[in-house]
């Protein structure tokens, strides 16, 4: 399976995790889907993996600076903590903006 089945297979555990309560598996699916992807533009690129750990990944400038404003926008929630009583900001739908930032990666790969 490749990175990008990855993604698409993850976000999708993300979205039925969600359907089933769990939100906090639903956020870690979704950064792992986050990740997949972006190894699957990176390595289609032709771009060297600067590390293969989603937080390395969504700070790293070098890929920052290849992203428009809104995939910097999602990088950034993906990065967001929980506060204290583990919710997110409720204004973020993080399964939503991942599975944008998939199509975007794959919309960007192929111009």
């Amino acid at each position: 399976m490749n990175k990008w089945d990855q993604a698409t297979e993850e976000i999708e555990k993300a979205f039925h995790a969600r359907a089933n309560g769990n939100e906090g598996m639903a956020r870690v699916c979704a950064r792992r889907a986050a990740n997949f992807a972006i190894q699957a533009y990176l390595i289609d690129q032709h771009i060297d993996l600067p590390s293969q750990n989603v937080i390395h990944l969504l700070n790293d400038e070098r890929l920052r600076s290849l992203m428009s404003p809104k995939m910097v926008e999602i990088f950034d929630h993906l990065l967001m903590k929980v506060d204290a009583n583990y919710q997110f900001d409720p204004s973020i739908d993080l399964l939503s903006e991942t599975q944008a930032l998939i199509e975007g990666l794959k919309e960007q790969k192929a111009s």
